[in-house]
């Protein structure tokens, strides 16, 4: 599982508005690996802010046996 979580924060990058992202009250040592792919965003105008949308779409076969937990 720690060799996908490192693999995947190569591929993986979370956009922020800047200076609005904030500490969990709840570290979990994982979250590390993550740093390196936050970016935060300035706007141009200081009355704007920044909202990214995020979709997770999973597909399957309808003929598939295979049963996939996450």
């Amino acid at each position: 599982m720690l060799d996908a979580i490192t693999k995947a924060a190569d591929k993986i990058m979370v956009f922020c508005q800047k200076g609005q992202i904030k500490v969990p009250e709840k570290y979990h040592h994982l979250m590390a690996y993550w740093e390196k792919g936050i970016e935060e965003v300035t706007m141009a105008d200081h009355v704007r802010s920044f909202h990214p949308k995020v979709w997770v779409i999973r597909y399957e076969s309808k003929g598939s046996s295979q049963c996939i937990e996450y």
